[in-house]
């Protein structure tokens, strides 16, 4: 009796998925908001070995430690944080006068790890809230600059804040007095979808959690 060869299947391979070397995250673990509040604290060091009048945020690491589920988010590269920051999906900006007009997203509290705070994490941080403003749904993306505290802080300090965000499209709104009462420069970026920034970053921070009710 004859019989039919048997066919061979073959199941085609998956589509390899490429391996983004950041990630946003939110940190929803007592170990990663831990992690956070010693990041916080090292850069606080280093800030104020740099000039001892710097700041008065060491209330800060704490609130990484209480701050509500998701709200606060860490950069990692390759696993390890190098930068954390709390997200305020509707901040009360009233403070910030005429240019406050309509919804924003505002980063709060925004620490590298030393070392890196260099121009190609600012640049990613960057790109990462422009493009979650806008799948948000939100214009702008707003930020608080701590500056050094003091009346002694040189405007030169200042001046090359300015400079280096200005080439990242952040754009002064000038000085004022912060939530807290820290002396800070306010900045806001237009919000811009830019789809190949999964190539780089994988982002896994909620929207749902921030978007508005109204």
């Amino acid at each position: 009796m004859s019989t039919l060869p048997t066919a061979t299947v073959r199941t085609p391979p998956s589509p390899a998925v490429p391996h983004a070397p950041f990630e946003m995250r939110p940190l929803r673990t007592g170990a990663e908001r831990a992690e956070a509040a010693a990041l916080v604290t090292d850069r606080l060091d280093w800030l104020a070995r740099r000039n001892p009048q710097s700041t008065g945020a060491a209330h800060v690491p704490d609130l990484f430690r209480e701050a509500p589920e998701p709200t606060a988010v860490g950069l990692y590269d390759d696993g390890r944080m190098i930068c954390c920051m709390v997200l305020d999906r509707a901040p009360d900006t009233r403070r910030w006068g005429h240019e406050d007009r309509g919804p924003a997203l505002l980063l709060r509290h925004v620490y590298s790890l030393p070392g890196q705070g260099g121009m190609s994490v600012a640049r990613l941080l960057t790109m990462w809230a422009a493009e979650y403003a806008a799948r948000s749904g939100l214009p702008w993306v707003r930020v608080e600059a701590l500056l050094v505290g003091g009346t002694a802080t040189p405007a030169e300090v200042v001046a090359h804040l300015i400079e280096y965000v200005a080439d990242l499209g952040w754009t002064s709104l000038g000085n004022a007095t912060g939530a807290l009462g820290e002396r800070v420069t306010r900045l806001h970026l237009p919000a811009d979808h830019i789809p190949t920034l999964t190539v780089a970053l994988h982002c896994t921070v909620p929207l749902t959690e921030y978007r508005s009710t109204s």
